[in-house]
């Protein structure tokens, strides 16, 4: 069978499979997926096809005048398991089929056997080896392929879309590729919450109908009002997917007990990211936002470490919590914690304060409430790992002009993301008004992603004077003063720009530091800001458990918007 239609066969029965109510009518669905396979799977290149798409078709499923089908895949399992699976549709057909595909299949659909019974799973360095380490040549067309499938859906599903790129002259069939999207304006997350502000659901982006959508959660709102997002199973299971490739790179492994300390209440980061933990194979306690002493009454009666998922805040808070208690931190098993929310362990010496409190190691892990958890930190502690391939695409702008910018070592600018494989809420180069540096340099974990650091919100800035500041310089300077200081601030912004005056700051003091040593410090803290960050403020010492919160924390409070804290 030509490789065309063996393409075809493979994606008509990836939609049976993703159709499948697991278990009830497996079996009838499996001898469908056969009857559309039987023709090209007795082949190399079709035992290829179904062992790339992860079908774990059951020996019953074949009828009997496909018996020797039956025998060909087995054998082909046999072989995959001695190499891999990305190796045995190399070698059956190098370029004809993609090994991922539009449609792939459930992770509770794929193979087990493929190479997670072939190794013990815990050494496995990644996740997805076909995926994290793909040449960047693989990767673009990859993204090519499935933006142009992503960018005719939206336009079929959606009339906001439609007339976006109406409105810019540009056609589905105009987007060959990522470079193409430069044509097509921004998307701003203010547009999709203005449009759910008459009560409708899910805004102007919704592209899937309500009896496809399973799950709605939200957005932190962190910058303003949140927006609701919604995932079909599909979204779910690729949500999943993409998370275990970050937390895998940090290390996570089966058979680790995490705690999930994130907001359950709507935001992503508490069920949608918890469920990418169990992807994994993580044991996760839902244990959420709250109740810091009950949690370290539970986390201090475990005979066994464990994990923790929140913000690096948080844990910052807990110890604090922990010491009023009498407890030492360091007595507790908590030896693992996966960070997140904050730009806090990108912070010189905020990762070391978090790891010495605790007596853990910490690991960074970036994701936005619109696209899901997706990029981690491996062992090299070399910036974190884009994990969104085959999900999401990013291009690098200017946050000023808006021009794309080429990813390069060391590049700086603003991240966009487009959606190339979701169906509810997809995204189109929307904006995430977050400043990194990328770095494309090989890593020695292997991993052929590029790589980033935060460094700052373009719309936490503020300017000062003509200087343009950034929250996490602030916390950068501010830890050079540790252990006096906690490294904990948040700025008060009380008046609308311009900001010609000395800027309100609240500084958390360690509680050692005696009041008789106070008002120097407080200077210190005045002098090091104007030398590190070249803007003068008005600091006000406080106590420790002052600011840092249980979920993120708010570093620049623009009171005269009436922004909370």
């Amino acid at each position: 069978m030509a490789a065309l239609a063996v393409g075809d066969a493979l994606r008509e029965a990836a939609d049976v499979q993703t159709d499948i109510k697991w278990p009830n009518d497996l079996l009838s669905g499996e001898r469908k997926i056969c009857g559309i396979l039987a023709e090209a799977i007795d082949t190399p290149l079709g035992r290829a096809v179904i062992l790339g798409i992860g079908i774990n078709l059951t020996e019953n499923a074949f009828p009997p005048e496909l018996a020797n089908v039956a025998t060909s895949v087995s054998e082909a399992r046999m072989s995959a398991r001695r190499t891999t699976t990305g190796s045995a549709i190399s070698e059956a057909y190098p370029s004809s089929v993609p090994t991922t595909s539009w449609r792939r299949a459930p992770e509770r659909m794929r193979a087990p056997d493929r190479m997670r019974e072939a190794v013990n799973v815990s050494e496995r360095p990644f996740w997805d080896d076909e995926i994290e380490t793909m040449t960047p040549d693989a990767r673009r067309r990859l993204e090519d392929e499935r933006l142009g499938e992503q960018i005719a859906y939206d336009y079929a599903t959606s009339p906001y879309y439609r007339s976006k790129l109406d409105e810019a002259g540009v056609r589905p069939g105009d987007v060959r590729g990522v470079d193409d999207l430069a044509a097509i304006p921004f998307m701003e997350k203010t547009e999709v919450a203005a449009s759910q502000a008459d009560g409708t659901l899910l805004g102007v982006n919704q592209c899937a109908p309500l009896d496809r959508i399973v799950r709605i959660q939200a957005t932190g709102g962190t910058t303003g009002q949140p927006i609701r997002i919604g995932l079909t199973r599909r979204d779910i299971e690729d949500y999943g997917e993409m998370g275990a490739r970050a937390l895998w790179a940090m290390g996570c492994r089966p058979g680790e007990v995490v705690f999930e300390c994130m907001n359950y209440n709507l935001y992503s980061g508490g069920l949608s990211d918890h469920l990418t933990f169990e992807t994994l194979g993580a044991a996760t306690i839902p244990f959420g936002v709250g109740h810091s002493e009950r949690l370290l009454t539970m986390m201090s009666g475990l005979a066994d470490p464990f994990g923790i998922w929140a913000t690096p805040s948080y844990a910052v808070r807990l110890a604090e919590v922990a010491r009023g208690l009498g407890l030492d931190p360091r007595a507790i098993g908590l030896r693992k914690g996966y960070f997140s929310g904050e730009a806090g362990l990108q912070v010189p010496g905020y990762r070391e304060k978090v790891e010495e409190l605790w007596g853990m190691v910490a690991r960074d892990q970036y994701g936005t409430g619109e696209l899901g958890l997706h990029s981690g930190e491996c062992e090299a502690l070399d910036g974190v790992h884009y994990g969104g391939l085959g999900f999401a695409v990013a291009e690098l702008i200017d946050p000023d002009t808006g021009d794309v910018l080429p990813f390069t070592e060391g590049q700086r600018g603003e991240v966009v993301y487009t959606s190339i494989r979701r169906e509810a809420s997809p995204l189109l180069r929307i904006r995430s008004h977050d400043v990194m540096q990328v770095f494309t340099a090989p890593c020695r974990c292997g991993r052929t992603s590029w790589r980033f650091r935060v460094l700052g919100r373009s719309d936490d800035m503020f300017i000062v004077k003509g200087v343009n500041v950034f929250p996490l310089a602030i916390q950068t300077s501010l830890m050079t003063l540790a252990p006096q200081l906690t490294g904990e601030f948040q700025v008060d912004l009380d008046r609308p720009p311009p900001i010609d005056y000395p800027v309100p700051l609240t500084v958390e003091v360690d509680p050692d530091v005696p009041e008789s040593r106070r008002e120097a410090l407080t200077r210190g803290v005045v002098e090091r800001l104007q030398r590190d960050v070249n803007f003068t403020a008005d600091v006000r010492l406080v106590g420790p458990g002052t600011i840092a919160a249980e979920g993120k924390t708010r570093r620049v409070i623009r009171t005269y918007r009436g922004e909370d804290r």
